[in-house]
C-alpha cells in the first residue's frame, strides 16, 4: 500500500491543488503520470550515499510527484502554484 507522507499532505493543501486525495488515488495518478526520474541512491567519491527520488509528472493535474520507490512513500508534490508567502510566485509571473 501506497504511503501519503504528512509533508506531502501539506504541500497538496498549501499548493491550491483541492482536497487531498487519498492514497489509492495518488496511485492511481501515479500509474498514469509521465517518468521523469528513477529511484535511485547516488555515492560521492568518498563513499557518502544521497537518496535521490522517483519523479513522476501527473498531466491530468499538472503535478509532480516524489517518490521513494523503496519504501513505498509519496515524499512531495511539486505544481506551478506557490504560495506568496515564500517569496516566489507562480511559473506565469
Amino acid at each position: 500500500m501506497l504511503r501519503l507522507t504528512e509533508h506531502f499532505r501539506e504541500q497538496w493543501k498549501k499548493r491550491g491543488n483541492g482536497p487531498v486525495p487519498g492514497a489509492k488515488e495518488v496511485e492511481e495518478m501515479i500509474e498514469g503520470s509521465i517518468s521523469l526520474q528513477k529511484d535511485r541512491d547516488v555515492y560521492t567519491p568518498r563513499g557518502r550515499r544521497f537518496k535521490v527520488l522517483a519523479l513522476y509528472w501527473c498531466t491530468e493535474k499538472d503535478v509532480v510527484f516524489k517518490v521513494d520507490e523503496k519504501r513505498n512513500t509519496v515524499v512531495t508534490v511539486i505544481s506551478k502554484a506557490v504560495t506568496s508567502d515564500e517569496g516566489r510566485g507562480t511559473r506565469d509571473e
